[in-house]
């Protein structure tokens, strides 16, 4: 008996041996199956090539989203932190007593009235320490001059016109001078007056009474030359250093260390 090649294609009705290319069985007649070749079952290597091809783009762009929301992340944090600080206002800086990195952001036309207002601020805690009811202190105006004078030495001063209450309960105002002491880098307390008219000597002062009348005298005659050439404070200043007064932090501002 012939023996059947074990890879031959067999009809599947009578088990006959097909030759390659018969489309019907030369014994019964049955069609038969189609023929798949090695070639033609490599589609399935195509598809699953393909399918990795898919898989590596599903992965890239994966990736990308990660990356792009972590960027998106890194511009949302960069908003919060740094845009708020970018838009602070000067005015804003100095509500807050932060008047170093007021003075830093502030346009040189500014600079000067930044100063003033800072050792206004300063004089002020001073001022409101050493009334008889320091929570009645108030703040009416303020103002600033320095200049170089004959001998090259430069001159710095401040009046501050102050409300209070005094030792009966009324409210009364008062102008308080202040000069800056080079040598220990401080402003230091001069003298205050309720009027800036010159006082009268009497006989019948006492020498202490006519050196506080001198003293008095010669404050009234430099308070006077400092409202009239220096920078007044604005109203908003005023109030600025009002509000922290109020809400205690007045006491928190530090003199800036500029010239």
């Amino acid at each position: 008996m012939e023996e059947k090649n074990a890879n031959a294609r067999l009809c599947t009705k009578c088990g006959a041996e097909l030759q390659d290319g018969q489309e019907f069985c030369p014994k019964c007649g049955q069609k038969t199956e189609p023929f798949v070749t090695e070639n033609e079952n490599s589609t399935a290597p195509q598809f699953d090539t393909g399918l990795n091809k898919k898989n590596g783009g599903k992965k890239k762009k994966t990736v990308i989203i990660i990356v792009a929301s972590v960027l998106a992340l890194a511009i949302i944090v960069a908003g919060i932190l740094i845009i708020p600080k970018l838009l602070v206002s000067v005015e804003d800086l100095c509500a807050q007593g932060n008047y170093e990195k007021a003075y830093e952001k502030a346009s040189d036309e500014e600079k000067d009235a930044i100063k003033a207002e800072n050792v206004a601020a300063v004089q002020s805690a001073f001022s409101a320490d050493n009334l008889k009811d320091p929570s009645s202190f108030k703040l009416r105006d303020a103002y600033y001059d320095e200049f170089t004078n004959d001998y090259g030495i430069l001159v710095k001063r401040l009046v501050l016109y102050i409300s209070a209450a005094n030792s009966y309960g009324a409210t009364v105002s008062s102008y308080w001078l202040y000069f800056w002491d080079e040598d220990d880098r401080d402003w230091s307390y001069y003298c205050s007056v309720s009027s800036l008219e010159t006082e009268e000597s009497s006989k019948y002062d006492d020498e202490d009474e006519a050196l506080e009348k001198f003293i008095n005298n010669t404050g009234r005659v430099v308070i006077r030359t400092t409202m009239s050439d220096g920078i007044k404070l604005s109203k908003d200043a005023v109030k600025r250093i009002n509000t922290m007064f109020e809400n205690g932090t007045l006491d928190d501002v530090k003199l800036i260390d500029v010239d």
